[in-house]
């Protein structure tokens, strides 16, 4: 059986539009540099030595075969990267060529998800391949809305050569499915690209004007507030916005040039960032002059005390909140909101799912009866499993009484202990945090599959997503070194047991919606399994009251209202 499961097509797009966007999110140090031309060079000597009989057909059967044996060979951690990053490239060609949409797609995105290298041409030739091979509706639909998201970040790299090809793509497959809907959304694609490279433009023009002029009020105002609320080049863009046509950033960057040390005049520059936002009609502008508001607040916190204090604490859990609910509006599968600690939070979409292992899946107890479940709302939950790092920030020097390292999952003692962490950390950012449903925890970790682990059926499928038993040396490991799920989440099958705020009990029978667990119950599920488990004991479905190893937990971010 391969490594990687086979999934529909939708899902397919789902998670190759997620890796890349989690890619994009993450600290490009997350991810490994792309191997020099001498070792890659080398490496695929070695793969074509190791391919040469598979190579030599030029069936298209034949093809596909030996794509998904290069997919499946990419999973081994026993390959030095320049080895992986070949394999995966050379699965996608060949898919591509074979009209494998599914192989192609999963190449393209662990080639996201593991290496820091700019994939869209290879990402768009996927598509284009994709475009000519799918027949149904149903795929040609979803190659339309993969085509419009790359058109989006193309827009919003400012490459908008590829933003044009993709919107224009969007448009000739959404014309082919006859769906006309998609078709008129793909059109107002290709207007908003072209009023993007107009608006470029004037941006590049504005440039010009402050070379020969440089107090130029309105290339100021036009630079200056391109640097500031789109780049979030505040230190450029100041300058700029004080000497511009407007006279209220104008007043706001003279204000903060001045370097105001009085919490007063801090709190009341908070203010004015915070009441220009609340009129710009730039969703990305107003987040940002929140966000600028609460770095002065935060700011002038530290000087104040009493009733000042409090009004103040108040001012940027609203700003805080303000923030989130807008970047939760615009989010899509692979957006990640980021926290004043660093922790990320992945957006996971309401959806519906298959609860429970299949009837031969190892390990299967008696409590894992499958059965339909609905999550009618989005939610964000952690990236990976809260670090002793982050646990320290908050509750302060609490030792881990196994393992100790920042990077590390930190040791959970019971449901109260983890309720603490999240009700400090909430405290201290005006949101509020709580560990996920189980029926949360399963959902996000599968991320669209229905087999035992979230990279397919498997051992190696097992070790390329988490450390268990037989791959983990008796130890946990540093947080997020494993593959994604389709999600962008780290690590959710061993290292650490994951506690989950339901108790433990039998599943129901019938089709549920938002399931919060039994009533009552002696104990709580743990989910995942951990460093020392065998594989039966760390699939998507399984839960245990009597977790053995290191107990974590991974949170949820709630969104406001």
């Amino acid at each position: 059986m391969n490594t990687f499961c086979r999934i529909s097509l939708r899902w397919l797009l789902v998670i190759v539009l997620a890796l890349f966007a989690s890619a994009s999110a993450q600290d490009s140090s997350a991810r490994l540099p792309v191997p020099d031309e001498a070792a890659r060079k080398e490496a695929l000597g070695l793969m074509r030595e190791v391919f040469k009989d598979d190579l030599r057909s030029i069936k298209r059967e034949d093809r596909q075969a030996v794509a998904r044996k290069m997919l499946e060979q990419s999973s081994d951690s026993a390959n030095a990267p320049a080895m992986r990053y070949v394999l995966l490239t050379e699965s996608a060609s060949h898919a591509s060529a074979a009209g494998d949409a599914d192989t192609a797609l999963q190449a393209v995105g662990q080639l996201a998800a593991q290496f820091d290298a700019d994939l869209t041409p290879m990402r768009i030739n996927t598509l284009d391949a994709l475009a000519k091979s799918v027949t149904t509706a149903e795929s040609l639909m979803a190659v339309t809305e993969a085509y419009l998201s790359a058109a989006d970040e193309g827009i919003e790299r400012e490459d908008f050569r590829v933003a044009a090809k993709a919107a224009n793509a969007a448009e000739g497959c959404a014309v082919k499915a006859r769906d006309t809907g998609l078709a008129a959304k793909a059109k107002e694609k290709i207007a908003e690209v072209q009023k993007a490279v107009t608006a470029f433009a004037a941006l590049s023009a504005a440039r010009k004007k402050l070379q020969i002029n440089p107090d130029d009020p309105q290339a100021n105002l036009a630079v200056g507030r391109y640097e500031c609320f789109t780049r979030n080049h505040w230190d450029t863009g100041l300058g700029m916005l004080a000497k511009s046509s407007d006279d209220t950033l104008k007043a706001q960057a003279q204000q903060e040039l001045a370097k105001p040390t009085n919490p007063g005049d801090q709190a009341r520059l908070g203010d004015g960032w915070m009441e220009w936002g609340d009129k710009e009609k730039s969703l990305a502008a107003r987040s940002q002059a929140w966000e600028r508001a609460d770095s002065w607040y935060s700011r002038a916190l530290t000087q104040l005390g009493g009733m000042e204090k409090s009004l103040l604490e108040k001012k940027i859990q609203t700003a805080k909140a303000r923030r989130l609910k807008q970047q939760v509006a615009s989010m899509k599968v692979g957006s990640v909101f980021g926290n004043y600690l660093g922790m990320k939070f992945a957006y996971i979409p309401a959806g519906q799912f298959i609860m429970g292992s299949r009837s031969a899946e190892p390990g299967r107890n008696d409590r894992e009866t499958d059965h339909p479940v609905k999550i009618t709302y989005p939610y964000l939950i952690g990236v990976t499993e809260v670090t002793q790092k982050q646990w320290h920030a908050v509750i302060g020097n609490q030792v881990s009484p196994y393992m100790q390292g920042d990077d590390l999952p930190m040791w959970i003692s019971d449901f109260d202990n983890a309720m603490e962490f999240c009700r400090k950390l909430g405290e201290k950012e005006g949101l509020k945090y709580r560990l996920p449903t189980e029926a949360e925890w399963e959902y996000a970790c599968r991320a669209g599959t229905q087999t035992a682990y979230n990279l397919g059926d498997g051992e190696k499928a097992l070790a390329a997503a988490g450390w268990y038993l037989k791959n983990s040396e008796g130890k946990t490991h540093p947080v997020a070194k494993k593959m994604p799920n389709a999600f962008g989440l780290y690590d959710m099958h061993g290292n650490a047991w994951e506690l989950c705020s339901d108790w433990f009990g039998d599943y129901p029978k019938d089709p549920v919606v938002d399931p919060k667990g039994p009533a009552t119950g002696d104990k709580r599920v743990w989910r995942g399994g951990s460093y020392n488990c065998g594989p039966e004991r760390c699939g998507s479905a399984l839960g245990t009251p009597l977790p053995s190893g290191v107990n974590g937990c991974r949170i949820v971010l709630e969104l406001p209202e």
